[in-house]
C-alpha cells in the first residue's frame, strides 16, 4: 500500500509500516513526470536521501513515481543519485514491501 504522507492515518513522519492486517505501507515521496530532466530527477532523489539520517540504523522507505519515462531515464537517475547519496538502495516495489514488513514486524508472516 502506498500513501501520500499527508493522508497516512499513522502520520506523515512515518515512512514505512504495516496496517493492522499486516499489509506493508510505504510513502509516495515525489513524482518524476515526463519532461522532468535527469538532473532535476536526481536532485529530488538525493534531497530525499540527504533528508534521512544517514548515521541512523533505522531505514526510511519512499516511493518515487515515474510516468511514461523510458528505462534509460530510470537508469541515469538511479546511477547518478546513487553516486551522490551512498545511503540509497534501489529495489522493486514487491521487495520494498517485504523489507518494510520485515523491518517493522521482524517477520514476513
Amino acid at each position: 500500500m502506498v500513501y501520500t504522507p499527508n493522508i497516512d492515518p499513522r502520520g506523515p513522519q512515518n515512512g514505512g509500516g504495516v496496517t493492522k492486517q499486516g499489509v506493508p505501507v510505504m510513502h509516495h515521496v515525489a513524482d518524476l513526470p515526463i519532461g522532468l530532466s535527469v538532473d532535476d530527477g536526481v536532485k529530488l532523489v538525493v534531497a530525499f536521501a540527504h533528508a534521512q539520517n544517514i548515521e541512523s540504523s533505522t531505514p526510511s522507505f519512499g516511493i518515487f513515481r515515474t510516468i511514461l519515462q523510458p528505462a534509460a531515464y530510470h537508469h541515469q537517475v538511479a546511477t547518478t543519485a546513487s553516486a551522490q547519496a551512498a545511503n540509497l538502495e534501489w529495489v522493486d516495489p514487491v521487495t520494498m514491501g517485504m523489507l518494510v514488513k520485515l523491518h517493522v514486524t521482524g517477520s514476513l508472516k
